[in-house]
């Protein structure tokens, strides 16, 4: 009889973030949160938190995208509607000069 499993933890692996899971068939593998330095350490973490929220509801589904941050983007928002906060984010305000 196989004893309760712990949840997943982040840790930094040489130069990823990787959390260690079981698959629901209950074979172990390693999901990436990229590279150290290509995302703030906050950003990690904060996704790890999202995508760990949705893995325990949705195990099977969560694990059929290609990244965490995929899942994340999908399972939360799947219609792809943009927010006011990533339209603000992305939009860069420019210098204009006068001739």
């Amino acid at each position: 009889m196989a004893g309760k499993r712990k949840t997943p933890k982040l840790r930094r692996d040489g130069k990823y973030y990787v959390a260690s899971i079981y698959k629901p068939n209950g074979q172990r593998t390693n999901i990436s949160f990229g590279p150290v330095g290509d995302r703030t350490e906050g950003e990690i973490y904060s996704a790890f938190g999202k995508w760990l929220d949705l893995f325990k509801q949705q195990p099977q589904k969560v694990l059929t995208f290609q990244s965490p941050y995929d899942a994340i983007e999908r399972i939360i928002n799947p219609a792809q509607i943009i927010t006011i906060g990533e339209y603000t984010a992305s939009f860069s305000f420019q210098k204009h000069t006068r001739i």
